[in-house]
């Protein structure tokens, strides 16, 4: 995991895009390694899609943010992780919110942005797919530790939407939202992109720069 998950970004290709697809497995692993099937499911439901299915009013996303916050036990373990696959999007954890990182008000504010600007594309759904199930069926063949069972037939379509499993909820107390890379990444501090690999400093500096105001 050397490199930076705004790289694949570059230049897209077949090849970059199994990469990228290993990227993401790989680094799932590493972060929550005792995911089920269920759980790289919903990674590649939300690196596909994106934030879409998860659409309510501003008042509601706030609301429902802020009783997140109030009622959970939230930590910095994983403040961001990478999930986008055709867009650059990431995992924002609420405990940004909490530890005063960014506020409730601009994380609604992205997250509409996000939901806008995320295409469905499901023409490439079966490209992507495909990729995705090889990637996931040769690491778990390498790696015997994983035993859980990749479905025959699987629904990647849009209305399946997928929930983590349960011993992923109970182990890591997921509270999150879909943001695209570069609308959060100029509010948060360098240190945390890179200890997250999000992007190098060259990346970063160039996202500050044409930022608009008040970001």
């Amino acid at each position: 995991m050397d490199k930076y998950y705004s790289d694949f970004f570059d230049r897209r290709s077949s090849q970059k895009t199994r990469e990228l697809i290993n990227y993401l497995i790989v680094n799932a692993i590493s972060l929550f390694p005792k995911s089920t099937y269920e759980d790289f499911h919903k990674l590649f439901y939300q690196g596909f899609w994106g934030p879409r299915h998860f659409f309510v009013s501003a008042e509601t996303a706030s609301n429902s943010i802020q009783q997140e916050i109030d009622s959970a036990f939230l930590t910095e373990d994983v403040s961001l992780q990478p999930v986008g696959l055709r867009t650059p999007m990431l995992r924002v954890s609420l405990s940004l919110v909490k530890e005063g990182i960014i506020s409730v008000e601009q994380l609604v504010q992205l997250f509409y942005e996000s939901v806008a600007s995320v295409n469905t594309a499901s023409v490439e759904l079966k490209e992507y797919s495909v990729i995705f199930l090889d990637e996931l069926s040769e690491i778990k063949k390498n790696n015997p530790v994983f035993n859980f069972i990749i479905p025959e037939k699987i629904d990647f379509s849009e209305n399946n939407h997928p929930h983590h499993s349960e011993m992923y909820n109970n182990l890591y107390n997921p509270h999150y939202r879909i943001i695209v890379m570069d609308k959060i990444l100029p509010l948060l501090p360098f240190e945390l992109v890179e200890h997250c690999k999000i992007c190098s400093l060259d990346y970063y500096n160039r996202l500050i720069k044409i930022s608009p105001e008040g970001y």
